[in-house]
């Protein structure tokens, strides 16, 4: 065990799995999923932002990390495409 632990820890392997980067963008399979860390959705933009809450919803976060999740996302988390993912 410990020649396996030396070995991984010279090759930089982590035997108890692998450590996302810092940078490293969160991923939800779902708005349920979503709401745990951002409670009223993610818009892409301030504009965005205040869209939804002309529309009577609350206002999404547009934090730099809630963007970034924006990106990634907005393809099956934005389903009408207006620029805010699981407004709430």
């Amino acid at each position: 065990m410990k020649k396996l632990v030396a070995a991984a820890a010279i090759s930089g392997i982590s035997l108890f799995g692998i450590a996302a980067p810092a940078g490293a963008v969160q991923t939800f399979r779902s708005c349920d999923a979503l709401h745990k860390k951002f409670p009223y959705g993610v818009a892409k933009n301030a504009k965005a932002a205040n869209r939804a809450v002309r529309e009577g919803y609350s206002r999404p976060s547009t934090t730099k990390a809630a963007k970034k999740v924006y990106r990634l996302h907005h393809g099956n988390l934005d389903r009408d495409q207006d620029g805010t993912a699981c407004e709430a």
